[in-house]
């Protein structure tokens, strides 16, 4: 009898164990440092009553209080949810979903759906979060150095992908890419970045963990197993202009607008501004929402503050979920340029056709380095001329005779020869 209850017993427990949660929150890692880039899948088995608003991901402390939103990318049955971790204290931190309403026999209960993470307060890197790919010939992976000196960051990768350079030296506060070439097709898998951080006076390695979600490859591993989904087909696109080219005079700030439509499913992106661009470029909006034939708009200021240190600064507009890169070359210039709008466009969005003068950098660059040189020549001329009268005059003097210098003294040298 006891036999039979044990079994009993143990097939509940395993019915209870194998039965999916409505919501499930599947971090990538378990535990993070600050700074890090905080990752996981929410899988939606089951839709609440009021329906599911993944706005309401978040990060919170032991206390249940939300410290911050998390942003979101749909995929198959779910969604993939990320955030940079701000400089939180050493301790444990849960991430999901709260407030979601649910019928069970009748009666309505909200229920709460949450995953335990621990943070620890440590040197970290910034490292891209996970890979889209979508058929492309090269992937990036950037990595920002949160700490206090040069470090190096190694990739572990799979074996459709190759680095260009790995590992890369990371300045401190400096933020440096990985290219990577897919060598054949490429299958969901991760990527291991591996830095050193400080910990009681011992270098320790640390391991980030980088999914690779392929679109249309229809894997079927448990995601658990994979850490990677199948994300909804998504497209956005720069309207009218593909870069931005410019040459300014050093006290005028341009101004414009650059729009984003979105041709694919609904996304929630954000707009960076990489390299020494971001010195004096602003935007007034990064963060966006969009659903399919939306379109959003990104304010720009150049040279706001009219004193720019640099001849030239290059980077891009950079949008990770996308992998969507928005290429920036400024030139800074003494003389008066005709003032214009960084992206001319009229009011549907289109970019007016006119012919506008380029400059060729390179070639402006050569121009100034002969001008030093000519200039450089003449005052060397002017020196050496200088220099030759004054030792003329010089050699002249020496050769003139000494004479007494009165009647007496030339006597009394002429009394004793």
């Amino acid at each position: 009898m006891k036999f039979l209850k044990f079994i009993i017993a143990l097939i509940f427990l395993c019915a209870n164990v194998l039965a999916a949660s409505e919501v499930e929150i599947l971090p990538i890692q378990n535990n993070y440092h600050t700074g890090e880039n905080l990752q996981a899948f929410v899988l939606v088995n089951q839709q609440p009553l009021d329906g599911f608003n993944i706005g309401k991901a978040s990060l919170y402390d032991q206390s249940g209080n939300k410290i911050s939103s998390l942003l979101s990318l749909k995929i198959e049955n779910g969604y993939f949810v990320y955030q940079e971790i701000p400089k939180l204290n050493n301790g444990n931190y849960s991430i999901g979903v709260k407030g979601l309403k649910y019928e069970e026999d009748g009666i309505l209960k909200e229920k709460d759906f949450l995953a335990d993470i621990q943070i620890k307060k440590s040197e970290s890197f910034k490292i891209t979060p996970f890979v889209y790919y979508d058929n492309e010939k090269e992937i990036v992976i950037s990595a920002k150095n949160n700490g206090d000196a040069k470090k190096p960051v190694l990739l572990i990768l799979p074996s459709f992908l190759s680095a260009l350079r790995n590992p890369i030296e990371v300045p401190k506060d400096d933020e440096m890419r990985f290219f990577l070439n897919v060598k054949e097709n490429a299958f969901p898998a991760n990527i291991t970045a591996i830095y050193e951080y400080p910990e009681n006076n011992l270098s320790l390695n640390r391991s980030y963990i980088i999914p690779i979600i392929v679109r249309g490859f229809k894997e079927k591993e448990n995601v658990t197993e994979t850490n990677a989904r199948i994300i909804e087909e998504k497209k956005l696109v720069f309207v009218g202009h593909s870069e931005l080219n410019k040459t300014l005079e050093k006290t005028k700030t341009l101004e414009g607008e650059l729009k984003i439509k979105n041709e694919g499913m609904e996304i929630n992106f954000s707009v960076s501004i990489e390299g020494d661009i971001k010195e004096i470029v602003e935007a007034n909006q990064t963060e966006f929402s969009l659903k399919n034939g939306e379109m959003a708009t990104i304010y720009l200021v150049v040279n706001k503050n009219k004193n720019p240190e640099k001849n030239s600064y290059s980077g891009e507009l950079f949008i990770q979920e996308s992998n969507l890169s928005f290429p920036v070359l400024l030139t800074i210039l003494k003389e008066e340029v005709q003032e214009e709008p960084i992206i001319p466009t009229d009011e549907t969005g289109q970019v007016f056709e006119e012919e506008k003068p380029k400059i060729n950098i390179s070639e402006y660059f050569k121009e100034e380095k002969r001008k030093r040189k000519i200039s450089t020549g003449m005052i060397t001329f002017v020196i050496l001329v200088l220099l030759a009268a004054f030792l003329i005059i010089f050699l002249k003097i020496l050769k003139k005779p000494v004479k007494p210098k009165n009647k007496e003294i030339g006597e009394v040298i002429q009394k004793y020869k």
